[in-house]
């Protein structure tokens, strides 16, 4: 089993609260946040997530 931590800072500037996208792409994740839920806004590194795949096919 493989272990990735995703880091990244993000300031949000006056936001109290912010929204989170995850986009899956075959065995990939990538993420974005919005404080306005318009615009969208990327972060942190694209992660490997093969080996969650395979957890679930067992």
């Amino acid at each position: 089993m493989r272990e990735e931590i995703a880091d990244a800072e993000v300031s949000f500037g006056d936001a109290k609260r912010c929204k989170l996208k995850v986009h899956i792409q075959a065995e990939h994740a990538s993420f974005q946040y919005s404080v306005d839920s318009e615009g969208w806004q990327p972060f942190g590194p694209k992660l490997d997530i093969s080996d969650l795949s395979e957890s679930l096919n067992r």
